[in-house]
């Protein structure tokens, strides 16, 4: 006889991101009247590179990966980086004792993750102007618009397949980071990251009891969700900056996102400054015998 089990990870993995505007030279971060920190001896810049790679990042549609990957390589062509990107602190920490090593994704991190999509008409051209874009950077997310409307004004996609058309037309990309085990992609951005190492990454304090999805578990499927969100200074999870960064199985997805809002943490902390910070955090379903 089988049970089922879900395992959550009860510490948070701290994320490093990035900020092109963020001064090198000494820089004191103020968090309130009584907590005060300098931050010049914490940094460490890392580069961050940015690109398109097919399809979403859950229930990606394999044989449609060419013709999403030609329309990754239009917009490449077209795109222009922006002057600049405000990328505030929460985004860009790193490190602290309680933390556990970076989780394996394809996808871009340091909060340049996230998905896009657009429609074509019969003609290759952009159904109603309207791009859709997922990222926390608004910035990057204007940049990439841009690039679409260039490239549609020149004419630049490709009437949609047979195949596409089955799916709506609809180019689905979403943003990577480095090429692994071959996975292709079109690259965009290359960004220099003065992340800030904490001292004490979040822990997870309680959250409610996640149910197996029935269907999944008649079907005796298990899997992985990894979620990506603020944890606030209060300790708690800012679902507005929630998204899903790896996954199979959209059952599993809605009932993690429904958990992470009953969740509390204690925040990040650097000495006793409390830190809003980014977070992601693995959610797996298995299967006991």
């Amino acid at each position: 006889m089988r049970s089922h089990a879900v395992t959550v990870a009860l510490t948070a993995t701290v994320l490093a991101s990035s900020a092109l505007s963020a001064p090198r030279a000494l820089i004191a971060q103020q968090l309130g009247t009584d907590c005060t920190f300098d931050t010049a001896a914490r940094i460490r810049m890392d580069t961050v590179l940015i690109r398109l790679a097919a399809g979403p990042r859950i229930g990606n549609t394999s044989e449609l990966r060419d013709e999403y990957l030609n329309a990754a390589a239009v917009i490449s062509a077209y795109y222009e980086p922006p002057a600049r990107l405000e990328v505030p602190l929460w985004a860009r920490t790193f490190g602290g004792r309680a933390s556990r090593p970076e989780l394996k994704t394809t996808d871009a991190g340091y909060g340049f993750d996230g998905e896009m999509r657009f429609q074509l008409d019969s003609a290759g051209r952009l159904v109603g102007d309207s791009v859709h874009i997922e990222t926390l950077h608004l910035d990057f997310a204007v940049s990439v618009v841009a690039a679409v409307l260039r490239a549609d004004s020149a004419h630049g996609f490709a009437p949609p397949s047979r195949l596409l058309r089955r799916h709506h037309s609809m180019i689905q990309l979403h943003f990577a980071g480095e090429p692994e085990d071959g996975y292709p992609g079109a690259m965009l951005l290359r960004v220099v990251v003065p992340a800030v190492r904490i001292d004490k990454a979040p822990e997870m304090q309680s959250i409610r009891r996640i149910n197996y999805p029935g269907d999944l578990l008649r079907a005796h499927m298990g899997g992985r969700i990894v979620l990506q969100f603020v944890i606030t200074q209060d300790g708690s999870p800012d679902l507005g900056t929630l998204s899903v960064v790896q996954g199979e199985f959209r059952d599993f997805a809605l009932v993690a996102i429904d958990a992470v809002g009953t969740a509390r943490f204690t925040p990040a902390k650097i000495g006793s400054c409390r830190l809003s910070t980014l977070v992601r955090m693995p959610f797996d379903f298995k299967l006991r015998q």
